[in-house]
């Protein structure tokens, strides 16, 4: 880098292979979709911030309610050293609207407000296919209760 820094990019696929390096700065990109998110932050990534009183970004689409929420929550509840941001795509200007509309239109609503939306949701067990449910005018025989 211009000022004498310099920049490496590393996978997270191996924990143990981010181990030992003291940093500045770390960013951990599409964080909710590593495997084992917690042992990499506590038991590498933290310590390897330590010498110099470094900081971390975690960066990510959310995937359900995982350690990356976790980590996301610390900085809603105003845990020190902890912020949190999040903005839909629809924030970015050099994404066209038009095409996120069309991509939306393509997606089960839940995807859509994960993916498009960077809400937390869990997709896993929480989504059913259109011919997988059967609609009805009034309550069924022998139905003591419906949720819609």
């Amino acid at each position: 880098m211009p000022g004498g820094g310099w920049l490496q990019f590393k996978t997270a696929e191996e924990v143990d292979s981010l181990r030992g390096e003291t940093v500045d700065f770390r960013v951990v990109d599409e964080s909710a979709h590593i495997r084992d998110l917690q042992t990499l932050w506590e038991l590498c990534l933290r310590a390897c911030l330590l010498d110099r009183k470094g900081s971390a970004w975690f960066i990510s689409t959310p995937s359900g309610y995982e350690y990356f929420h976790e980590l996301f929550q610390r900085g809603r509840n105003g845990d020190t050293g902890w912020a949190s941001f999040q903005f839909p795509s629809t924030a970015n200007p050099y994404l066209d609207a038009t095409e996120l509309e069309e991509i939306g239109r393509d997606m089960p609503a839940l995807v859509r407000r994960q993916e498009i939306d960077a809400e937390f949701v869990q997709l896993a067990g929480a989504m059913f296919k259109r011919d997988q449910v059967q609609i009805v005018e009034s309550e069924p025989v022998g139905v003591r209760w419906v949720r819609a």
